[in-house]
């Protein structure tokens, strides 16, 4: 949403992409555009759709760029052509690895490489952290071997050359997500309706983000948190709150 077009008052609601009847940027994120544009509304204000830790919270999340899987709309895959029916029948993961082999053996790869190298910056220290990760039974970084923690060069490229096929599926899924998130965009401001997001106050400890750029943060030598965030004591809680 731009400056200008905030500046300007407007009607908006506030609904989670979890929220819609099929939790997804499918048919009824479309549908929901197409009730706000007739009605008048030209805000649809959303949560972070960010990719969350195991409590789905939209505010403590994997990484600051990553977007959420689960919003990933299956029927939209299968109307592409990318998966059919019975490729959901053994879960998300099932499908999403059967469009990247269809994506891998068509002309569509080229996007796919394409949007690999534009968002290169972060993508690539997210395939990491989140393949070592699942290896490590979902440890945060600062529990894995010090080899990982710490990103020795010599043990990242062994990892990275012996999980280039789990490395790449992570960047596709990325790349469906964002693919069905700006169709989306598009297809709202078409019609006279803007996104407005909403972001985590701070990054999360546990990140691909804090992993790769430990120096951006307040860390000790080894790595663990220096200070934490909350708020003091108040009418909500009488011993306040520790965010992490």
């Amino acid at each position: 949403m731009s400056v200008a077009r905030m500046q300007e008052r407007s009607a908006g609601v506030l609904l989670h992409i979890s929220s819609l009847p099929s939790g997804d940027l499918g048919k009824d994120a479309y549908r929901f555009v197409d009730f706000l544009a007739n009605s008048g509304v030209a805000v649809w204000q959303t949560l972070p759709i960010n990719m969350p830790h195991a409590d789905n919270s939209p505010y403590q999340c994997l990484s600051a760029h990553a977007g959420n899987p689960a919003f990933i709309s299956l029927e939209l895959l299968i109307e592409q052509g990318l998966i059919t029916p019975s490729n959901c029948h053994d879960g998300r993961e099932s499908a999403f690895k059967a469009a990247y082999d269809v994506t891998m053996n068509s002309a569509s790869r080229d996007a796919f490489y394409q949007f690999c190298q534009q968002h290169q910056s972060w993508l690539d220290d997210f395939a990491l952290y989140l393949v070592i990760r699942s290896q490590k039974q979902q440890q945060g970084w600062f529990e894995w071997p010090k080899q990982f923690k710490n990103r020795s060069a010599s043990a990242i490229k062994k990892f990275t050359d012996d999980n280039t096929e789990a490395l790449n599926l992570v960047k596709f899924v990325q790349f469906l997500f964002f693919a069905q998130w700006n169709a989306l965009k598009s297809y709202a401001n078409a019609h006279a309706v803007h996104l407005f997001g909403d972001i985590p106050i701070f990054v999360a400890y546990d990140s691909a983000d804090v992993w790769a750029n430990p120096h951006l943060f307040k860390l000790d030598a080894n790595r663990l948190m220096t200070v934490v965030a909350g708020v003091p004591p108040d009418y909500f809680s009488a011993t306040g709150q520790r965010w992490g």
